[in-house]
């Protein structure tokens, strides 16, 4: 309860703090292309957004770590995703990859790879420089996973050395120009 008053009370500076808006100059980026690492890049790979609105953007990833991995979901943007600023913070609700447990046999080859899919959800901060604000980091953190029965069990299951020392909590980082 004490994360969810937290997260409330943020969303809530944020609001206050930094949606006030003035008519300007300022261009809605629709499209959105980035490389990362993390979840919502599918561990090592690309993730492409389409921003219908200024304050939503729906996203696909893909990657390779072990096993192709993928997930699609939408960003709410607290901060219009547009030119204006230079710092854009987001609330993320996803479906994809969220447990990838891989198993090595003591010569580091591969000897299993499991993933498991479903919801996840995350907090973001979009960082974007140069003169049109086009390029930039996303970063994602925290991402917390809702595991289902079988990730619990492989999770619990698997040796000391191949656990995530995060469990279902996590992040990622991406670079990313916008169009």
């Amino acid at each position: 309860m004490k994360k969810i008053s937290l997260c409330i009370l943020v969303i809530a500076f944020c609001l206050s703090t930094f949606c006030q808006s003035r008519s300007g100059d300022y261009k809605v980026h629709h499209f959105d292309f980035g490389l990362g690492f993390g979840y919502e890049y599918g561990a090592m790979g690309m993730q492409a957004k389409i921003a219908p609105i200024s304050r939503l953007a729906v996203f696909g990833g893909a990657g390779y770590f072990y096993k192709f991995c993928y997930n699609v979901g939408a960003d709410f943007y607290i901060i219009p995703k547009t030119s204006k600023r230079r710092i854009r913070p987001f609330v993320e609700a996803m479906y994809g990859y969220n447990l990838l447990q891989i198993t090595l046999y003591e010569n580091m080859a591969l000897h299993s790879a499991d993933i498991f899919y479903g919801p996840s959800f995350a907090l973001g901060v979009e960082l974007r420089f140069g003169k049109k604000k086009r390029h930039g980091i996303n970063l994602y953190f925290p991402r917390v996973a809702i595991w289902s029965k079988d990730a619990w069990d492989a999770y619990n299951n698997a040796s000391e050395d191949n656990k995530s020392s995060l469990g279902p909590v996590g992040g990622s980082l991406g670079y990313h120009i916008e169009f």
